[in-house]
């Protein structure tokens, strides 16, 4: 019995064109979208060209040796700092008179730089004059310690560096797929289940069909479980379908992205991903069910349901600080946190059979309590049949 329903609700959404575009389009135009704006974004080729306004008194050897920077464009105006605030310049540079004639003789001229600390543009403005002036000193400097016949080495007292312990150059494309994988995944799953939850619950009640329903010689709890296995299953053919098109469109569509995962890691990949799928989207099928129970129209429904694509991102932002390397069987065992730590796993090449069975296991024990709780709701007419039970 449990079978018939299912086989009748699952054919009925399918048949529902909103239901195949929010399952199967949007996860898909959302993967191609979201990989090619990071790939866009993140690999472009051209550099940044930043607008450094200068004072109209300031010396033309000063103002050429600025003008020959590479991604600097120099702008004599009246008030630099003036011209900033207005958007026509992205910092103001303030030299000494004669600047490069005074380093030439000893002198120690000096240069401010304004800039709006809440621009992001203005930032890396004055992260590339920096350098270009820290190049320039050190040039200096070394001169003078040969004109003095000075020993530069003295003047030295320690040298550090700061190294990175990553062992490949592909750990920056690795980090971003973890950002954006997450998104990607997850969400399709949550949409790929809404608007059928919301029917086969909040829908029935509103078009007066669910007392009909029950009216049959069918358990309750049979009816439940074939609803929510429908939602689960459309839920999790709509992650399942992001994931190939999100490997898909790395791999083929990409050049910055496309070595993230190996070609041999590839079915790997979304075998686990496809396990993981399978233990999250029962479970948020779940609590969508109880939603749609709450709710007496499909409208009433899409408000209860709308904030839970927000709440379920929570764990995405606490995770995205933490290195592959920090994670813990915590993260594992928490709803929600799991398969976000599952992903991150994945995208930096870690295939653990232990986060897999805690991920499985945690997820497994509370889809039992939910489903316990959206049985027992269930089973009564306010829930069920909504106003005036």
């Amino acid at each position: 019995m449990i079978w018939t329903i299912y086989k009748k609700e699952l054919i009925d959404s399918l048949r529902d064109r909103k239901t195949i575009m929010l399952s199967i389009l949007i996860p898909m135009l959302f993967s191609l979208g979201m990989v090619f704006f990071y790939e866009a974004f993140f690999f472009k080729d051209s550099t940044e060209n930043y607008t450094v306004a200068v004072e109209n008194t300031i010396d033309d050897k000063t103002y050429d040796w600025f003008s020959n920077l590479e991604s600097v464009t120099v702008s004599k105006v009246t008030d630099p700092i003036q011209t900033v605030k207005d958007g026509e310049a992205t910092i103001a540079l303030y030299a000494d008179q004669d600047f490069l004639n005074q380093i030439e003789q000893g002198g120690s001229p000096a240069i401010d730089i304004y800039v709006d600390q809440f621009s992001q543009k203005g930032e890396l403005a004055t992260s590339t004059i920096n350098s270009h002036l820290n190049t320039l000193k050190e040039t200096v400097q070394q001169k003078r310690y040969e004109d003095y016949n000075l020993d530069a080495d003295a003047f030295e007292p320690f040298l550090f560096s700061i190294n990175s312990i990553s062992e490949s150059e592909e750990d920056t494309s690795s980090f971003l797929l973890s950002i954006l994988a997450p998104l990607i995944i997850v969400m399709s799953i949550i949409t790929g289940g809404i608007p059928t939850s919301n029917d086969l619950f909040a829908g029935e009640k509103e078009r007066n069909t669910m007392e009909a329903l029950l009216m049959t010689p069918v358990k309750r709890t049979n009816i439940l479980f074939g609803k929510w296995l429908t939602v689960s299953t459309l839920s999790t053919f709509s992650g399942i379908f992001a994931t190939v098109m999100f490997v898909i469109t790395t791999k083929l569509f990409t050049e910055g992205l496309t070595n993230v995962i190996p070609d041999d890691k590839v079915a790997p990949f979304i075998g686990v991903m496809s396990i993981g799928i399978l233990a999250f989207a029962p479970l948020i099928s779940s609590i969508m069910m109880m939603l749609s129970l709450l709710a007496n129209t499909v409208k009433e429904a899409g408000n209860y349901v709308s904030p839970l694509s927000m709440l379920a991102m929570i764990p995405f932002f606490l995770l995205m600080g933490l290195s592959v390397n920090e994670i813990t069987t915590t993260h594992f065992l928490i709803p929600f946190f799991n398969i976000f730590a599952l992903i991150k796993q994945l995208i930096f090449g870690v295939y653990s059979i232990e986060s897999i069975g805690m991920v499985v296991a945690s997820s497994v024990l509370v889809i039992a309590i939910l489903f316990l709780l959206g049985s027992f709701m269930f089973k009564k007419d306010r829930w069920v049949l909504g106003k005036g039970a």
